[in-house]
Parts: C-alpha cells; structure tokens; sequence
C-alpha cells in the first residue's frame, strides 16, 4: 500500500494546526465577535484541541518523527507554525 491512500502518523500534527488555524479565524470573524455565545463556543473548541494536541505531542515524540521524516511536510510545519510548537 502507498502512503497517498492512507493517512499516516505525520498528517496528525498538520490536523490539528489546520483545525487551530480555522478556530482562530472563526474566532476573529465579525459573528463571533458580536455573538458572545458564539465566542465562548469557539474558546472551549481551542481550549479542547490544544489539550489533545498537547497531550498527544507531548507524550510521544513519534508525531515529530513522522512528520520530520514525511518528504511532503520534513521541519516546514514547524518552520511555518511557531506559535504551536518551540523549542523548548
């Protein structure tokens, strides 16, 4: 079986940036700024993916591996997305 007909280990850690990046968005969007409901909705979304993010990053180097070793992604997700991921 070939890698493009399946998702691998290394497409969770672009996922969950995706997904982050469109909570940001929806987030700065005039509806959720005028909607306080709405706005409230859109943190416990971030508060819950930063968690699973953090957890699943944090407990297993693999996602790092995977996608440092995957020729479509190698260090730009990281290079590209600073706020998610440091050095420390």
């Amino acid at each position: 079986m070939a890698g493009q007909e399946y998702l691998t280990l290394s497409f969770a850690l672009i996922t969950y940036v995706t997904l982050l990046h469109h909570v940001d968005n929806i987030s700065k969007s005039p509806s959720a700024v005028g909607s306080p409901g709405l706005r409230a909705g859109v943190e416990v979304c971030k508060a819950k993916l930063l968690k699973f993010f953090d957890k699943s990053t944090f407990e297993s180097e693999l996602y790092y591996i995977a996608t440092v070793l995957d020729p479509l992604f190698k260090i730009s997700l990281f290079r590209n997305n600073p706020e998610y991921f440091s050095d420390t």
